[in-house]
């Protein structure tokens, strides 16, 4: 079996490359760089895995790499980042999408993991459930978000999101044959495809430096200078975004990569969308009180107060794995949210990020 993961050498895809050679499987992760030092340091610690440098925005490079290597599977990783804030930026993903959805339907890929978001939620009211339906246009008008004055995630990136998964979907449809009278010829297979929507993602190998969880990782290692006065996603500071999120649901990417192999292995997929979540304690207040447990020298470093975050949480808005474990029995391995952090900030202390 040989699997491509489209976007490979970020930290979703790379600890999905482990796993998946972990299990004897050969993984070829893509990376738009001309060298990527951390998908050649993984594939140097595995013969099983390799790095192919393509634009996937180029249709004529994605194809030639399919065309060689005739992969059974794709897990689809690449996407326009959240920090996108131009229409052309957010909408660079649709083009490297279509190729690798192409290519991998022209040369008889079976089975896509799209790697999806629970930002697909976005202006919805919970329970955020996978056979939720959505309208045409994000809206947030009448939402908790607007009642309250509260940031939201940007409608351009829902919107990106469904998007992308319309498109993944449409490839699982069979096509009919031409009917114009003239010879016809035969249709592509259609392939399956599965949607994995993540919640905010932390653990090993993350870089974009957007979520708190991973922040107060890194500066409790010492990776980076203290977080007073720094700001994050929605430029928001560390404790208000931390606050915002807090009690919601998040995965440690080693069960985001498990949840991957999971279903791309799967004999028979019940469903074709997966909320997935670690299912961890993710109030605020707790979560850095059991980093400080960890590290107790950290409190320098990190300069933030246990006070100034939130004790409680959220209200429980439905988001979770329960559909991923009854059907296909995946269960997360990183469900304490101290022993998570733990591994993160061990991982840290010997590794570049």
């Amino acid at each position: 079996m040989h699997i491509v993961i489209a976007g490979g050498t970020g930290f979703v895809g790379l600890n999905s490359a482990k796993a998946f050679a972990g299990l004897g499987i050969r993984v070829t992760v893509t990376s738009r760089k001309r060298y990527d030092a951390a998908g050649e340091a993984v594939a140097a610690e595995n013969e099983l895995i390799d790095v192919a440098y393509v634009n996937l925005m180029s249709g004529s490079e994605v194809f030639s790499l399919f065309a060689q290597q005739r992969f059974d599977g794709l897990v689809m990783l690449a996407h326009a980042h959240q920090y996108a804030r131009t229409r052309a930026a957010s909408n660079a993903i649709y083009p490297m999408i279509l190729n690798c959805l192409q290519a991998a339907a022209v040369t008889g890929v079976k089975r896509l993991v799209l790697g999806s978001s629970r930002a697909i939620y976005g202006g919805l009211e919970p329970p955020f459930h996978e056979d939720a339906t959505f309208p045409v246009k994000v809206s947030y008008a009448g939402t908790i978000e607007e009642k309250l004055g509260l940031p939201h995630i940007p409608e351009f990136e829902t919107t990106v999101k469904r998007v992308v998964e319309m498109m993944a979907f449409d490839y699982s449809i069979a096509m009919p044959a031409p009917t114009s009278g003239l010879e016809t010829t035969t249709q592509n297979e259609t392939m399956e495809v599965v949607a994995l929507r993540y919640p905010i993602q932390w653990g090993p190998g993350y870089t974009a430096m957007g979520n708190p969880f991973s922040l107060v990782a890194h500066a409790a290692a010492g990776r980076i200078a203290s977080l007073e006065g720094r700001t994050g996603y929605l430029g928001l500071s560390v404790q208000d975004f931390w606050n915002l999120i807090s009690g919601g649901a998040s995965c440690f990417v080693k069960d985001s990569a498990s949840a991957v192999v999971t279903t791309m292995l799967a004999p028979t997929l019940p469903h074709h969308i997966y909320n997935v979540s670690s299912g961890l304690n993710n109030v605020a207040r707790h979560q850095l009180e059991a980093l400080y447990d960890i590290v107790p020298d950290a409190r320098e470093r990190v300069g933030i107060a246990p006070e100034e975050l939130d004790d409680k949480g959220k209200p429980d808005d439905g988001f979770n794995a329960d559909r991923l474990r009854e059907d296909l029995g995946w269960q997360p391995k990183h469900t304490e949210v101290g022993a998570a952090l733990e591994e993160y900030v061990d991982w840290l202390q010997d590794n570049p990020f």
